[in-house]
């Protein structure tokens, strides 16, 4: 018989279907609507993305894209991994996304290289974080970037993460072998960041 902490483990985590961002981006959860956007914006950003990971090589078509969806869908399904589309203007500039393992949550994303250094990514990550603490019942947050992309250190920086370790060995990327740093934030820091920010807005205002 199952006891009442036992039942919260095993209740099946709903996702957002929309999450609001900012005034000029917010997070769809991806689904086949996004099918056509998605494969025009990999397709512009193939070898941006392929630099970091080798998928963006396999979209041929349309067809690519809805086996792309259908993967997350998958997931999705088994409270895996939630995959969002970055929305502006009605245009899909990116996706983010958040796997789910055992009180963790790992954040992984891409962005339209026309789209950066505007902070949306940042955004997007955050409001990821943000539900992962508040409803997807995470502790930690976990980061990996590659160690020569300090774009994307500065994310995981800026949102709070602390570097935690070096892992050599462990991804390979079009014959290359990239040494990755993870990088680790906790929801009690998450907190602590949040009520500083509050305390420095009352102190401004």
């Amino acid at each position: 018989m199952l006891n009442s902490s036992d039942s919260a483990k095993k209740q099946k985590i709903v996702p957002d279907k929309r999450i609001e961002v900012s005034n000029e981006i917010h997070l769809e959860l991806l689904d086949q609507c996004h099918k056509s956007t998605l494969f025009e914006t990999v397709v512009k950003n193939r070898y941006f993305i392929n630099d970091a990971c080798d998928w963006a090589n396999h979209f041929s078509d349309e067809t690519s894209s809805e086996q792309f969806i259908n993967y997350f869908k998958h997931r999705e399904k088994k409270g895996i991994q939630f995959c969002y589309a970055i929305i502006k203007e009605n245009n899909l500039i990116g996706c983010v996304s958040i796997i789910l393992t055992n009180g963790q949550g790992e954040i992984g994303y891409w962005l339209d290289k026309d789209m950066n250094g505007r902070g949306f990514v940042t955004q997007s990550a955050n409001a990821l974080i943000s539900l992962g603490f508040a409803k997807y019942n995470c502790k930690e947050m976990m980061l990996k970037c590659q160690q020569v992309n300090h774009k994307s250190s500065n994310v995981a920086l800026r949102l709070g993460f602390k570097f935690n370790k070096t892992i050599e060995g462990t991804l390979s990327v079009n014959g290359k072998d990239w040494v990755i740093d993870e990088y680790i934030l906790t929801q009690d820091q998450f907190n602590n960041q949040n009520q500083q920010k509050q305390q420095n807005k009352l102190t401004h205002e």
